[in-house]
């Protein structure tokens, strides 16, 4: 799961989580992450998956990008790096995914054991019946 969470902007303390790439950011409303700022260009920039299996970014055009006060126009991501779209600032973390509930498969085996175990119990008593 991927979670955006804008920290600076007009949009500050909105929080976003995602879970498939490629995720598009910009201000247009046809964006994945609408985000509002000054210099936010309408298709600002692509989160993706890269080749060696990490979550990368890509700047679209001549769209201004710093991650962790660092300017680029591509590279991977880390957990914990702060995106800087010149009008807005992302904070990017790779949260943990949520656990299913296990509580429908534990009741389910339960109820098979003991029919099983009845099963079982019907077959001594049956069988000692019998002798």
């Amino acid at each position: 799961m991927i979670e955006l969470k804008i920290v600076a902007g007009p949009d500050s303390g909105r929080r976003f989580v995602f879970d498939s790439l490629p995720l598009r950011v910009g201000r247009s409303k046809e964006m994945d992450l609408v985000v509002a700022g000054p210099g936010v260009w309408d298709h600002h920039l692509d989160l993706q998956a890269t080749s060696q299996g990490r979550i990368g970014i890509r700047s679209q055009g001549g769209a201004s990008v710093l991650i962790d006060g660092e300017a680029v126009t591509e590279g991977p991501l880390r957990n914990g790096a702060v995106i800087d779209l010149a009008g807005a600032r992302i904070r990017f973390a790779i949260s943990p995914g949520e656990q299913r509930s296990l509580v429908g498969r534990e009741r389910l085996f339960w109820l098979a054991a003991a029919v099983l175990v009845g099963v079982q119990v019907t077959l001594l008593v049956a069988t000692g019946l019998r002798s």
